[in-house]
């Protein structure tokens, strides 16, 4: 299996769009920051749901023209809830922009097209 590509969309106050991924990896996630985020690089970081920090999983990313974040994920531990965060460096007053997503088993549903 090759590559998956997949696109975050940017949060958004009061509701949050539903991310995934499917498979085992590796994925290119092309990640739209909120309106108002500032250009330049920042540490990107993948967290389970719980919190717990899983610490072969963080990189650092700079915007495009956009205002997008392209992130390479090799590989997850296993299906469950995550979270990807993304602080801007060097980190200010800002708060992190985070990315909830479900890492959805490889023999699941396939497409809904």
């Amino acid at each position: 299996a090759g590559i998956r590509s997949v696109a975050f969309p940017a949060p958004r106050r009061g509701g949050g769009a539903e991310r995934s991924l499917q498979g085992t990896g590796p994925w290119t996630i092309r990640v739209l920051l909120p309106f108002g985020a500032k250009e330049g690089r920042y540490r990107v970081d993948f967290r389970r749901a719980d919190g717990s920090h899983l610490p072969a999983l963080t990189t650092v990313a700079s915007t495009d023209p956009d205002l997008c974040l392209t992130v390479g994920l090799r590989k997850l531990p296993g299906p469950g809830r995550y979270e990807m965060i993304l602080l801007p460096e060097p980190a200010g007053p800002e708060e992190a922009y985070r990315y909830p997503f479900d890492l959805l088993p490889p023999t699941g549903p396939g497409p809904e097209h």
